[in-house]
């Protein structure tokens, strides 16, 4: 029987770092045009990014049960599909939220950003210690 040869890790933590960094530019430009260049929305879509990766990253120590290569792939592989689908529920749910040209209301804006952000960051923030 024959060993698998594995993926070597720089592999995994490049596209990491490619998923990562484009989740970043992406959803925060789409959050930046939504409420329409405020950079109160822009720092709260930060905030909400680091608070959330390091809630993932905090809570993957507890379940090192998912460390296996498979699940890393494919945690990485749903990601690169939630980003697309993240964006039109966004432009769909604020587009029903708040009519065209106002801003929305804080608390509403708030939990927007702050559940959008939380799903696409929480399991980006629990790959990183999971593959090390």
């Amino acid at each position: 029987m024959t060993k698998r040869k594995r993926c070597p890790p720089f592999i995994f933590f490049l596209s990491l770092g490619a998923i990562s960094l484009l989740g970043q530019v992406v959803l925060l430009r789409e959050l930046n045009q939504i409420f329409y260049g405020n950079e109160l929305f822009y720092g709260l879509g930060l905030g909400f990014w680091l608070l959330s990766t390091g809630l993932g990253s905090l809570l993957a120590i507890k379940f090192r049960i998912f460390q296996k290569p498979l699940f890393l792939w494919l945690t990485q592989l749903g990601l690169v599909v939630l980003l697309p689908c993240l964006i039109v529920v966004l432009r769909l749910v604020m587009a029903g939220i708040v009519p065209l040209g106002q801003l929305p209301q804080f608390w509403i804006s708030f939990l927007v950003v702050g559940l959008t952000l939380t799903v696409y960051c929480f399991p980006l923030g629990m790959q990183f210690p999971l593959a090390v």
